[in-house]
């Protein structure tokens, strides 16, 4: 659906392009890494349909499927249309399923949104992968079929056996155009839903071909059943103008462009029709099928397109799996395992200076260890913080890491009262949709190693695991705040305004439980006059396995005072995904259970409470995932 973006649609083709081609001179013997055979090409409708592949008069099922194989083949794309449509495809060989590497790659044409936004996103049209080993040896696809489970598995909002049929439009219909909008017909291709749901696909004035697939043209309706993810547009400014698709975070094709890895797929993913885990060898069918139903004004429906397949092992792209063994630690309250239903929203200050949480009731600190503020995210990655201690007092401008929901889009002079509101790009200042994907909390990091300066202090923000043992953090997302921006932008009393040679680094420094130093990930904030724009993924998996992670700051020499780094130290960060390390071969990595001790919460996936569960039922216990 985002031709219409005509520039940024090109650059987006242009990198699936330049990740096929290098896919495709690797090889081994004769095994090719990317597609071989296209065995079924059946699109829903949409606006792509007939132009990718070219619909010509005559064409049939099977000369349609050919044109979509050699399209494959040869680096081309081709769209899958809405809710349903799907293709399937093989390989040569199997695609091994390699323990703790990511295996395979659906190329798409997704790409993220510029200009800072909250949300990562931009276009993602994201589709189920199912995948299939030949079990009987045939050399076609009528083996079983295992859904990989991406991050929306077993969510509320993800429908299962959803049934869509579409409508051919009927001859005489007479066109609903919207006014003023390149929509020429809003009730062009009627759908029908196994909810009781109804609605249109539009016709937009940017493709003027039929929608409905011609070599079908005499099937009066088309039935697609799947898996449908929750809706993933946003109406950006409220008024049709600008239509924002959120990426999922994991497990999907044509969901994050090409260069994330977040686009890598697992086969340990793969599970069947009850949730258990497939465990399989390898593959070597795949099916794709558009996952998500929408309509977005005159950007026209979502729409897959698929743009090639790549086995990593051959590729050599088989970088670590994140897998599903992964916890995250989002700062809202529905994800917190504790007892308290709002305990990230009361670690919030009411106001960013001197507030009693960070400050005391007398505003200097607390000089109780006891009343010192921490968090403890229990029961899920366990990862804890606490302001630092000196002189005798806990506050948060000796250092530490502070639960937020301020939001600000004002750079004008901020002050340091204003230490706590994440920058957003035309954000009001209030509070909420502030943090990653525009949740409403994140933390902000506040602290710095300033000892190499004379009479400098190390108040550098410490993240540690509250239970004792030692796990890899993957990665964190991290943005900067109001506070931060201002002073690098603009200058003030505390620093000068960044110039050509400026640079800021956030460095996380990891830490083993005997406090030896494991690794530095380092994040360039400011370079030169750039800095990052919005959320941004840090990679802190090279810190390996620790027991602490301390937050540093590096610095150019015009940063630089007396007394060490002079540039604000507040960070915003948010989603710290945590690899939650298991043994033996229960689902996720995490051995099965059959029972739940007294002391051990039990919750499905959507996070209610459970007192019981079913053979075959994937629960969390203690903050993994297991199979009972």
């Amino acid at each position: 659906m985002r031709k219409n973006y005509l520039l940024i649609t090109s650059v987006a083709f242009m990198l699936a392009s330049s990740v096929r081609l290098n896919a495709q001179s690797v090889g081994t013997r004769g095994v090719s890494a990317t597609i071989h055979r296209v065995y079924e090409y059946c699109p829903a409708p949409g606006q792509f349909l007939n132009t990718m592949p070219e619909y010509e008069e005559g064409d049939t099922r099977e000369s349609v499927r050919q044109k979509a194989e050699e399209l494959l083949r040869e680096g081309g794309t081709v769209s899958l249309g809405a809710f349903g449509g799907y293709v399937v495809f093989g390989f040569d060989h199997m695609v091994e399923n390699r323990a703790g590497l990511y295996d395979l790659q659906i190329l798409g044409n997704s790409y993220h949104a510029d200009g800072g936004d909250a949300r990562q996103g931009g276009s993602s049209e994201p589709a189920l992968v199912f995948v299939s080993h030949d079990d009987n040896g045939n050399g076609v696809p009528d083996d079983k079929w295992y859904e990989l489970a991406g991050s929306e598995y077993g969510k509320t909002g993800t429908w299962r056996d959803y049934t869509v049929t579409y409508h051919r439009t009927p001859q005489g219909h007479t066109p609903t155009p919207v006014p003023n909008s390149p929509v020429t017909d809003d009730t062009y291709i009627r759908w029908t839903d196994s909810e009781g749901g109804e609605g249109y696909l539009a016709m937009n004035a940017y493709h003027r071909q039929n929608y409905w697939p011609q070599w079908q043209r005499g099937e009066q309706t088309l039935t697609f059943t799947g898996v449908r993810l929750a809706p993933n547009t946003v109406d950006k400014n409220g008024d049709g103008s600008y239509f924002l698709q959120n990426t999922y975070a994991w497990g999907y094709a044509d969901n994050q462009p090409n260069d994330s890895t977040s686009s890598k797929l697992d086969l340990e993913w793969a599970v069947d029709e009850d949730g258990n885990p497939a465990n399989l060898p390898g593959i070597h069918f795949v099916k794709v099928q558009t996952a998500v139903l929408q309509s977005n004004g005159w950007i026209g429906e979502s729409s897959t397109e698929v743009a090639g397949a790549v086995d990593l092992h051959l590729a050599g792209g088989a970088a670590p799996s994140m897998g599903e063994n992964v916890m995250v630690l989002t700062f809202e309250d529905e994800d917190y395992r504790g007892e308290e239903y709002d305990y990230w929203s009361s670690l919030v200050d009411d106001r960013q200076y001197g507030g009693k949480l960070l400050y005391g009731e007398g505003g200097t600190g607390v000089y109780d260890e006891a009343e010192a503020y921490r968090w403890y995210d229990e029961g899920n990655t366990f990862l804890s913080s606490m302001l630092n201690n000196s002189w005798g007092s806990w506050a948060y401008w000796n250092g530490g890491i502070a639960v937020s929901n301020y939001v600000d889009s004002n750079l004008d002079n901020v002050p340091y009262t204003d230490q706590l509101a994440v920058f957003r790009k035309g954000a009001e200042a209030g509070r909420g949709e502030g943090g990653h994907g525009a949740s409403d909390r994140f933390a902000v990091i506040n602290g710095v190693d300033n000892t190499f300066a004379s009479g400098g202090t190390d108040t550098r923000a410490v993240l540690a695991f509250g239970d004792g043992q030692a796990r890899t953090i993957d990665h964190a997302y991290v943005a900067l705040t109001t506070y931060f921006l201002s002073n690098i932008v603009n200058g003030s009393s505390f620093c000068t305004a960044a110039t050509e040679e400026t640079f800021v680094d956030l460095l996380a420094e990891g830490f083993d439980a005997k406090g030896q130093k494991t690794g530095t990930a380092t994040l360039r904030l400011v370079d030169g006059l750039h800095h990052v724009q919005g959320w941004t993924w840090f990679d802190l998996s090279a810190l390996g396995k620790v027991s602490s992670v301390k937050f540093n700051f590096s610095v150019s020499d015009d940063q630089k005072g007396a007394y060490g780094v002079n540039t604000p130290t507040y960070v915003a960060i948010d989603d710290i995904a945590v690899r939650m390390d298991g043994t033996g071969t229960g689902i996720y990595g995490i051995p099965g259970a059959s029972v739940a001790t007294d002391n051990e919460r039990m919750y499905d996936l959507t996070g209610r409470l459970l007192r019981s569960a079913r053979k075959g039922q994937i629960v969390i216990i203690g903050g993994r995932k297991v199979l009972f």
